[in-house]
């Protein structure tokens, strides 16, 4: 089997590289990973159209955070009214930010942050603020070096440190496992079983 071309659709560095960690862990590839410019929900809504046109040729894993809305089925419909999706397109929702996948590898997290697991909450998907969550371990637990890039300085507007996206992302990519993670998080296990019959039908 040749490269398999991935189209990835998400709102900020985080979720993309979690991303890839997701379609990585799931498939046997190899993928080449094209991606959107990662500019906020509303960036992808507008380029809503032609990712769904994109689907026609390669898969595209569009994923954005459900925030405050009531569920993910409400968003989606939201998005895309009543229109079907293509085969090839996989449109997820992180309950309630991305943070709370990253937080559903428990393990993962907590040895991270040099914190207890018990310290890692359970059921990250019922979360209202997975973000404080990390943000409040990280001040509790992590290592100086950790603790200066992830959490925002004392007088500053910024809700996380300048090195918060650089810090996260290294963790997904060197340490995050979908498969500790998937046990903890219903929207990432229901995104995984997706991702599956996706790959399962284009034989990777």
């Amino acid at each position: 089997m040749g490269v398999m071309p991935f189209y990835l659709a998400t709102e900020d560095p985080i979720s993309q590289a979690l991303v890839i960690q997701v379609v990585e862990q799931t498939g046997t590839g190899p993928f080449v990973f094209e991606a959107l410019k990662t500019s906020g929900f509303g960036h992808l809504k507008k380029n809503l159209p032609a990712l769904i046109r994109l689907a026609a040729h390669c898969p595209v894993f569009l994923l954005t955070d459900l925030d405050q809305k009531p569920c993910a089925p409400f968003l989606i419909q939201q998005w895309l009214g009543e229109n079907p999706l293509p085969e090839k397109f996989l449109f997820r929702v992180a309950v309630r930010e991305v943070e709370s996948w990253l937080l559903a590898d428990r393990k993962g997290m907590a040895d991270f942050m040099g914190a207890p697991l018990e310290q890692v909450p359970a059921n990250p998907d019922f979360l209202a603020d997975p973000k404080e969550t990390v943000l409040k371990i990280a001040r509790r637990y992590a290592s100086r070096a950790v603790w200066q890039d992830i959490v925002p300085a004392k007088g500053v507007r910024a809700k996380v440190g300048v090195g918060y996206n650089q810090r996260l992302m290294a963790f997904v990519q060197e340490s995050w496992s979908l498969e500790r993670a998937v046990i903890h998080s219903e929207s990432l296990g229901r995104a995984h079983q997706r991702l599956q019959v996706m790959l399962q039908k284009l034989e990777v």
